[in-house]
């Protein structure tokens, strides 16, 4: 399996463009999958730059319905005939709400309706090809991220919080052993893991991927998780004993430091270029 990351804010390659996002790129045994397309067609520039053909993937997955993870789908669909995979609970009509003010933070409504063929959704954990699966079935005893405070999402005319029924995690079946992909985890990286675990009795875990959502309020260095609760996600995640956590995006630099200072060696963050396989 061979993971190449498209999109991030910070970069591990030279020459290659930065956003706000996340998109990952799954070649895995005769499949192409991309997972996320970040904020805008910049995961499609860097995977020109990478050599990561976007023409030859087989389908897209939409980790959950924020654009920064969605944002690229109007590029994705002009530029390949792949079908996009995607929770049912799939919505454009998510805020962030600081104080009074409140900024959209949801995909374009006007895409999905435009392209309404091209979009496959799921209500419940699906194998999607041989050894692929959509995980929705995604609870545990971990709070949510603190973070999520800020997000809502509107219903009946006002804002509620943002329970992320549109919020999906990605699981390959590697060899026996389970690669689990998350774009923000805002059900808790935890729970996303413990779900995984459930779904597949008895499989360990090979990797973890993705992002954290270790963020708070988006002004730069502020985190929404304390020290303590991120060396406490460390440490549980530590004890699973997973060979390989590479994460992204939400998790920010500053909780990536964090982490790794309880989580210790066998844990990478992995910039816009980052390539490696498992």
């Amino acid at each position: 399996m061979k993971i190449t990351v498209l999109v991030d804010h910070e970069a591990s390659s030279d020459g290659i463009g930065t956003e706000w996002g996340a998109s990952i790129h799954i070649g895995w045994r005769e499949h192409s999958i991309l997972f996320d397309m970040g904020t805008s067609g910049l995961f499609a520039d860097n995977a020109r730059l990478l050599g990561v053909p976007i023409g030859d993937v087989e389908f897209a997955v939409l980790s959950h319905s924020h654009a920064d993870h969605g944002g690229g789908l109007s590029r994705f669909l002009s530029d390949t005939d792949a079908p996009v995979w995607a929770r049912a609970g799939i919505t454009p009509d998510l805020f962030m709400k600081l104080g009074p003010v409140r900024r959209r933070v949801g995909i374009d409504a006007a895409v999905v309706a435009d392209n309404a063929d091209r979009f496959r959704f799921v209500e419940r954990d699906t194998e999607v090809a041989p050894g692929v699966h959509l995980l929705t079935d995604i609870s545990g005893d971990v709070p949510a991220p603190r973070g999520n405070r800020v997000l809502m999402r509107e219903e009946d005319g006002r804002l509620v919080p943002d329970d992320f029924r549109h919020e999906l995690a990605l699981v390959i079946e590697d060899e026996g052993e389970l690669v689990v992909f998350t774009g923000c985890s805002h059900h808790g990286v935890l729970n996303i893991v413990a779900s995984a675990c459930r779904a597949f009795p008895g499989r360990p875990l090979k990797a973890l991927i993705g992002g954290f959502h270790f963020m708070g309020i988006p002004i730069a260095g502020l985190l929404g998780d304390s020290d303590a609760a991120i060396e406490e996600v460390a440490g549980r995640l530590r004890a699973l004993e997973i060979p390989h956590v590479v994460t992204m995006h939400c998790t920010t630099r500053k909780g990536y430091e964090t982490l790794r200072q309880t989580y210790g060696p066998g844990i990478a963050y992995a910039g816009a270029g980052a390539s490696f396989e498992l």
